[in-house]
């Protein structure tokens, strides 16, 4: 006989709620909240801020950011994943007998499926036959989720001791698993305690891998903020939300980057790297560490692995140009830029960077066209407009080039680049009282920013 005798759950809670730093969480969905107005273009945003949405419970806010997501980019899986997982969380079970029954269900993954309808059984059936469903084996990439939702079964039926002990099997091996859950409270010293925090831990987890982005995106804007406790914290949460290993090693690298403890960042990423060699993010961390302590060779050398393992990973390929244009190496960076766009053809950074690369290889209409570009997809700014003048002016376009020229002094009138720039552009039209007006009016600014730095 089971020594461990719990009684049946009156009613199993389908709440929802984030880990308790919510001061923290609010923050950093109104820093994401700016992005998305800033940058409106970009699923990856829309999808996260709707995650922020569900982990707080508003499931219509967070499904109509889904939506987005999917009209941005159809092929978004993570967004279709998460705008069927809303209908199940919201109760709505004839939406998602729509999306079971329609072509959309098998466009996921055969373990995000079997995750999915795990969810659907425990929310609209029973949970313990949904705990029966999740003794099937693991199928790939979401073997961490089967052993999550499994967790979450055993917890809302009551059967705490068995969810114990399979904390235990899963923390014995790894370190950073036993201290995450003791930073969640699992297992607990006293009874009461324990329920309090498997509660909370279900209610963080709510049968959706995906939401430990908002621990992990929270934690990132602690880093930025200088709220490093609650960082720290907010990272372990990330890990007992997904056991997604390598991801917590790249959040402690980032962790320690903030705390001013470099030498500490590039183990942890390396040990990322060495956890699974093909995580995509683990391997583009590590090498975004080595560029930016300038070990820019070391860094290609891991964003080419990644360009093999991911080609159509659109990050990799632009910061791979990057590299590349930082070498002088012209050829390949446009190369690299072009797939960056043909993989994403909404990455306007990827767009101003091949112009830059089009300008400096003397291609001046592929320049302008790609400037052009930037401008319609509404990131004009000085240094665009400055750029564009000058592929006018090398076209011989004279009067387009003078009208950009006009339009940045509009957006920053004292700007130091536009200054030198119109006062060579006047002279080599022979504009000499207008290039001189420009370089007094430089010189004059300068010397202001002298005695500036001097005070």
């Amino acid at each position: 006989m089971d020594p461990h005798t719990e009684p049946t759950p009156r009613g199993v809670s389908f709440a929802l709620l984030p880990p308790p730093f919510a001061e923290a969480i609010e923050g950093a969905a109104r820093a994401l909240e700016r992005r998305t107005k800033d940058t409106p273009a970009y699923p990856d945003l829309w999808n996260r801020m709707g995650l922020y949405f569900a982990a707080i419970g508003a499931l219509d806010e967070a499904e109509s950011c889904f939506a987005r997501a999917l009209a941005i980019n159809p092929r978004f899986l993570g967004a279709l994943e998460n705008r069927a997982w809303t209908a199940i969380a919201a109760g709505d079970e004839p939406a998602w007998r729509r999306f079971e029954g329609g072509a959309e269900l098998v466009r996921l993954h055969p373990g995000v499926r079997h995750h999915l309808q795990l969810f659907a059984t425990a929310r609209f059936e029973a949970p313990e036959r949904a705990l029966f469903m999740a003794s099937m084996p693991p199928q790939g990439r979401y073997e961490a989720a089967h052993f999550l939702d499994r967790l979450w079964l055993l917890a809302s039926l009551g059967r705490t001791h068995e969810a114990n002990f399979l904390v235990g099997d899963a923390s014995c091996t790894d370190p950073a698993l036993r201290g995450a859950f003791a930073t969640a409270g699992l297992p607990g010293e006293a009874p009461a305690a324990e329920t309090v925090a498997w509660e909370r831990w279900r209610a963080a987890y709510a049968f959706n891998p995906q939401l430990s982005e908002v621990s992990a995106h929270t934690a990132r804007w602690c880093q930025n903020e200088g709220e490093l406790r609650d960082g720290r914290a907010l990272v372990d949460w990330a890990l007992v939300t997904s056991l997604d290993l390598p991801s917590f090693w790249v959040n402690l690298a980032l962790h320690h980057e903030a705390a001013g403890e470099s030498s500490r960042s590039l183990p942890c990423l390396e040990r990322a790297v060495a956890s699974n060699p093909q995580h995509r993010r683990a391997r583009k961390e590590l090498a975004l560490w080595l560029a930016g302590h300038g070990q820019g060779r070391e860094a290609i050398v891991q964003f080419e692995i990644l360009r093999d393992v991911a080609p159509n990973y659109a990050d990799v390929r632009f910061h791979l140009g990057l590299l590349y244009h930082e070498r002088g190496d012209l050829d390949r960076a446009a190369t690299e830029l072009t797939a960056a766009l043909a993989a994403n053809p909404r990455f306007t950074r990827a767009a101003l960077n091949l112009a830059r690369v089009r300008y400096e290889q003397g291609r001046w209409a592929e320049a302008r066209a790609g400037f052009e570009r930037v401008l319609v997809d509404g990131a004009e700014t000085c240094e665009l407009r400055i750029a564009l003048a000058e592929a006018h002016d090398r076209l011989d376009e004279q009067l387009e080039a003078e009208a950009c020229f006009l339009r940045a002094a509009e957006i920053d009138p004292s700007d130091t680049t536009l200054l030198r720039t119109r006062a060579d552009w006047f002279e080599r039209r022979g504009r000499n009282d207008e290039a001189r007006t420009d370089r007094a009016r430089l010189d004059d600014l300068l010397r202001h920013h002298s005695l500036d730095e001097a005070a």
